[in-house]
């Protein structure tokens, strides 16, 4: 109700007092491979899945994009596909021996991995299908039981980031395989020319993946907050060890006034102690 403490104000937040919770140490150390991928699905899926509700309008736009991503990702898949068996089968890459080249070794990662893709995008979109979360009921109750396994929400993550993370590895091994067939065995200007336009190409493409793989660490504790918990830890120990430490001086003074006093007594002298 309006006023209470218990009212919700925003559909992306809990109503009751939560711990703030990141992801886990396995999603973060595995989720550059995928190229972070899982951290945004995981976002957005704990703000569709509220306080074990489910926002029915945002999950039903976040499986709509999915079956389109997952749609759309196919037929690159497909074609690149294609693209490895095509040059696999020139005759001067195939040599016939038993000992492949690195352009082949680059060329078949690439050729399984785009059939890897293909098949999750098939299954994924079998799986998912938007007729099978027409009401808020079935995503809830599909919601529920993702959360209830060992790992929750964080399985669902790295589940639907593997085709896309399939498919840019794929991508990235034919990059290879390619750069391998120009750059070794050519005469010096297709090596020249070859190398220059592949290195500045893969600065780019490099400067760009850091670059995304940096900003979307921002779930993640920076370093000046790690620094703040470093520092502040230390200013606690020191002030512990500084009580301590002033506290024994103040019990072996203690124990040298008595002494002194005793001393003094015995000779007859009146004694004046200030504390």
């Amino acid at each position: 109700m309006h006023g209470q403490r218990e009212a919700r104000l925003d559909r992306q937040k809990s109503m009751y007092p939560q711990p703030s919770q990141g992801p886990s140490f396995l999603l973060r150390c595995i989720s550059p491979v995928f190229f972070n991928f899982p951290l945004q699905y995981l976002g957005e899926l704990e703000n569709i899945w509220v306080d074990r509700t489910v926002n029915y309008k945002p999950w039903r736009m976040f499986i709509t994009n999915l079956q389109k991503d997952w749609e759309n990702s196919i037929t690159p898949a497909t074609v690149l596909l294609t693209a490895n068996v095509g040059l696999l089968a020139i005759q001067s890459i195939d040599t016939g021996h038993a000992d492949r080249s690195m352009a082949q070794i680059a060329s078949y990662i690439s050729t399984f991995l785009s059939l890897g893709n293909i098949i999750l995008c098939t299954v994924l979109a079998r799986q998912h299908r938007l007729d099978a979360h027409m009401t808020a009921e079935s995503a809830a109750t599909y919601l529920d039981r993702r959360t209830r396994m060992r790992g929750g929400l964080e399985i669902v993550a790295v589940s639907f980031s593997l085709p896309s993370a399939l498919f840019l590895w794929g991508m990235g091994a034919f990059y290879v395989a390619i750069a391998w067939v120009c750059l070794a065995g050519t005469s010096f200007w297709t090596r020249l020319l070859s190398g220059s336009i592949f290195f500045i190409t893969t600065l780019f493409v490099c400067f760009i993946v850091v670059f995304d793989l940096w900003s979307a660490q921002s779930t993640l504790p920076t370093t000046p907050r790690l620094l703040e918990r470093i520092l502040s830890s230390r200013t606690i120990m020191r002030e512990a060890f500084g009580s301590c430490f002033r506290s024994l001086r103040t019990r072996r003074s203690g124990r040298t006034i008595l002494c002194v006093g005793r001393r003094n007594k015995r000779r007859g002298t009146d004694v004046e102690m200030i504390c």
